[in-house]
């Protein structure tokens, strides 16, 4: 597997490699089974509901594929499986991935409530953080954008690059001034 999902499981679906995102989310599915097996042959208990990595693929190919709804299911049922069982070892939390999909669906409003959510299991997550902070913005409350800019700002390191951070530091002084 050429492992296009690899730590993101967004990118191909999000670069509009259709074709490679099926085929990736079909070697998933099978990696999954693969892995459920293994784990079942050495005693441990497979849980009857949908792998959240599979989940989060199938959601990223519907939305790419302009299926929004179907897209936004898929990746709540993962948020709400992750926050019921704990959460896993992840490296974005699929209710920011739900977020994410919010906000670019110009529905600031619920992806902030998202953000939200995010920031209380891991309130100093750079990019739960930044899309709280641009959903507030384009939600019309420049007040808790402004809180969430700062918080980013005071987050890194003083030397720290990010494209990102040019924003948040321009947000931040224009709110000083």
């Amino acid at each position: 597997m050429t492992r296009r999902f690899g730590p993101v499981p967004s990118a191909p679906p999000r670069s509009g490699d259709i074709p490679g995102a099926e085929s990736d989310v079909k070697e998933l599915t099978q990696l999954v089974a693969d892995r459920e097996k293994r784990s079942k042959k050495q005693g441990y208990t497979v849980s009857g509901e949908k792998a959240t990595d599979l989940s989060e693929a199938e959601a990223w190919l519907a939305f790419a594929k302009g299926k929004s709804d179907e897209a936004l299911a898929r990746m709540r049922a993962a948020a709400d499986h992750q926050d019921k069982s704990g959460g896993e070892s992840v490296g974005i939390p699929a209710r920011e991935m739900l977020a994410d999909m919010l906000l670019e669906l110009k529905r600031p409003a619920e992806a902030l409530a998202e953000y939200r959510t995010v920031l209380k299991n891991s309130p100093n997550r750079f990019d739960g953080l930044l899309g709280a902070a641009r959903s507030a913005q384009a939600a019309g409350d420049p007040g808790s954008a402004q809180s969430f800019y700062a918080k980013l700002a005071g987050i890194c390191p003083a030397g720290a690059d990010r494209p990102e951070l040019t924003e948040t530091k321009s947000v931040v002084a224009r709110q000083s001034n």
